[in-house]
Order: C-alpha cells, then structure tokens, then sequence
C-alpha cells in the first residue's frame, strides 16, 4: 500500500522544514510506503528557499502555485498529483504531529475502515484558547444533528482518505472551507468515518496562524450549505 501525504503551505518558512523532515521519517505500519507532496502555495517568505533542500529526497515531491490561491486549491493539487492509494493531510505549522501516521493509518490496515479523521478531541489539546475550543465543540455538536453522526472532531485537518473518492467527487470551496466541503460530502455519502486520538499542539495569531473567524464561519457555512443541497435534492 501506497500513502501520499499532501502538505499544503505558505509563508512558514519557521516550520515547513522540521514539517517535511519529521513526514519523512515517521514510523509507518509494515509495507507502507510514502510520498510526500508539498504544495508551495505562493509563499514570500522564505518557505521556497526551506523546500528547496528537499529536493534531492526521494520519497519528496515539490509543487509550486504562481500565486497564493488558498488552502484549498493547494490541497487540491496535491490531490491530482497524488499517486497513493490513501492520502494523509498535514498542516506545515506542527499542530498536527507526523508521528501518529501510524494512528491513522491503523484502522485502515485493520480492514476497519478507510476514511479516518485524527480527533483532538479523544486526544490531548495543547494551547487552544478557551473561546476557540468551545466554538470547535459547538459546531461539531450542531453538524453530528444536522447529519445524524456522533464524531467527536469535525473540523480536525488530519484525515485519511481515499484518493479514489476524489475521482467521483468535486470540491468546489475556496480558502479553508475545502476541509468541511470534504467532510459534509463524506456525511452526506454516508460514509463510515472511524475516529481516533491525536496531540494537538495549537498556535497563536502570533505565531502564524492563518484561520480566523471569518474562516471558521465559512467553513460552519459549508456543513450547512451541503445539508440543505443534500435535503432539496
């Protein structure tokens, strides 16, 4: 079996090399193998400069975007470059740690499930400001009734996926929303989605963090936009 592992980036020249560095190494489950897709989304910073040492890695593979175009154009070319059988998503700021690759990718070897979303919330959460949990809590409340599911994490960017699901299924959102775009289609398929615990390690404006409120409500938008299309239809 073959993962790919799609890292989109831009502008963290601070992170994106630990990032690829600890994706190249972490343990995986007997016969995996990988390949590592980043996806330089117009970066300004320096970030180009960083990925450029990889360039020689074998099992890496550098995509670059002409111009910032968002997260979720970024995932998405990564997604038609991908040659893997299951595809991982990484976040090149480290609040996903590459380590538990092998978490996710257990249920799958199992023949337990092939879509697995990495909880924070079945795990442990470092440095996540109150008011952002809460809100993370409430929207997956309100998307397990509006499709009648019980996860624990929606809005979780570590996921394994089939990449064969996206040969049938066009995601259309921009910016951040593809995320939830993928999940409420995986909903809405009906799709058995296995859970399991992760460490989440949350930054700050500060630090870089690029999600804002605005962000987060059009991602909320998406759950509801793709439950109602799905009840008209």
């Amino acid at each position: 079996m073959k993962i790919s592992i799609i890292i989109p980036v831009y502008n963290e020249v601070q992170t994106v090399g630990q990032t690829v560095a600890r994706a190249c190494r972490a343990l995986l489950p007997e016969g995996v193998d990988r390949e590592i897709l980043v996806v330089d989304d117009g970066s300004t910073d320096g970030t180009r400069a960083i990925l450029w040492e990889f360039r020689d890695a074998p099992v890496v593979r550098i995509l670059s975007l002409g111009k910032n175009s968002g997260k979720t154009r970024a995932l998405l070319t990564g997604i038609d470059a991908a040659e893997g059988d299951f595809l991982i998503f990484q976040d090149a700021d480290l609040e996903y740690d590459p380590a538990h690759y092998g978490r996710l990718l257990t249920p799958v070897i199992e023949g337990r499930a092939s879509i697995v979303f990495g909880s924070r919330f079945l795990g442990s959460i470092r440095n996540m400001n109150f008011l952002v949990r809460m809100a993370n809590q409430l929207n997956t409340w309100i998307v397990n009734v509006l499709y009648r599911t019980s996860l624990t994490d929606v809005n979780t960017g570590f996921k394994v996926i089939p990449r064969e699901f996206f040969r049938d299924v066009r995601i259309t959102s921009g910016g951040f929303g593809g995320d939830a775009e993928i999940t409420a289609r995986l909903l809405r398929m009906r799709q058995k989605i296995v859970e399991v615990p992760i460490d989440y390690t949350a930054r700050s404006r500060i630090d870089g963090k690029k999600m804002n409120w605005l962000n987060a409500v059009h991602m909320f938008g998406c759950f509801f936009f793709y439950r109602l299309d799905h009840a008209r239809s």
